[in-house]
């Protein structure tokens, strides 16, 4: 009687279409096909749509939720390798119901921020890929003195709650954007934080006021491309182009201590393009040598600060 109601079972599943709701298993071919073709191998998308290409693709394709839809506040096991790739797409499904944002709040969400990317609809999927933020990797650090301009991402220094720290800069060179990285095990940014700027060294503005429900519905760019800083690790914002003469990184937050390991000017000219990241184990990545250079980049300090607090987890997805 099992075996003649299994049977039945397997006729039924056959016969039905399994793209369609309940399964809602469309063909991600194309999706894949798509970005191998481009060299993308990083992608975030929501929770089925990044088990199903990761696990189709061989690993060759790796996508993770930017957060845990299932679990919340569970870590999730390739969202490291996703925020450390260079080269990473979004791949957004208005039909599948998820924490995600929709296509057009997304869209809506990166339009302040500048910067560009392109955009393909492939089936019920949206493919954002290509990403170019307003502002280049090569940054100086902050002239605030002590570990948060030394270029070394485990120096830092504990701020107190309510705590600020402030930035001296040259009205005449303005930067283009700020970046701001914790180390690898710390408190990390405050909870709630604000980015003011004075014109004349004594009355400050606010620029950005990041509080923590903006976590899951404000992008920032970060190594390269759109990320959401849930992690509470990174942030960037890019700059009026005025003649500024101090930032200042204030805590809202009076109740946590909190840590900077290093303040970012990016300049506005003569700007490298975003690198790629290279295809190899943590391991490697945190034994890479550290290079001295009086010009530091973002994207080599973000992805430093990812590869040395990367202890004891998976290794890097089929390697």
């Amino acid at each position: 009687l099992q075996s003649v109601c299994s049977v039945r079972l397997l006729r039924a599943w056959h016969a039905a279409d399994r793209a369609a709701p309940p399964f809602m298993l469309p063909d991600l071919g194309p999706v894949r096909s798509f970005l191998e073709a481009r060299g993308v191998h990083h992608a975030y998308a929501e929770y089925a749509t990044a088990y199903r290409l990761t696990f189709e693709s061989g690993e060759r394709l790796v996508a993770s939720p930017p957060w845990n839809e299932r679990f919340r506040h569970h870590p999730l096991p390739f969202l490291d390798e996703v925020r450390y790739g260079g080269r990473v797409a979004w791949i957004l499904r208005d039909a599948m119901a998820s924490d995600l944002p929709t296509t057009r709040a997304f869209e809506a969400a990166l339009a302040p921020l500048g910067g560009r990317w392109q955009k393909q609809a492939l089936g019920d999927a949206v493919v954002y890929w290509d990403f170019r933020p307003p502002f280049g990797p090569a940054a100086a650090g902050a002239a605030a003195g002590g570990p948060s301009s030394d270029g070394d991402i485990t120096t830092f220094e504990a701020r107190e709650p309510g705590q600020s720290v402030e930035l001296a800069l040259d009205p005449g060179q303005p930067p283009a954007a700020l970046t701001v990285l914790t180390p690898p095990r710390g408190p990390g940014l405050p909870r709630a934080f604000a980015v003011e700027a004075s014109l004349d060294g004594q009355r400050f503005a606010v620029l950005e006021r990041w509080r923590p429900e903006d976590a899951r519905g404000r992008p920032v760019w970060l190594n390269g491309h759109p990320q959401y800083a849930s992690e509470r690790d990174a942030f960037s914002l890019a700059l009026p182009p005025r003649p500024w003469r101090a930032l200042r990184l204030v805590s809202l937050d009076p109740r946590e201590e909190w840590c900077v390991a290093e303040l970012l000017l990016h300049s506005a000219e003569n700007q490298p393009a975003w690198e790629a990241a290279p295809l190899e184990s943590w391991a490697a990545r945190r034994a890479r040598p550290v290079e001295a250079s009086r010009v530091l980049r973002a994207d080599t300090l973000f992805r430093r600060m990812l590869a040395a607090r990367y202890q004891g987890r998976l290794a890097a997805p089929g390697r």
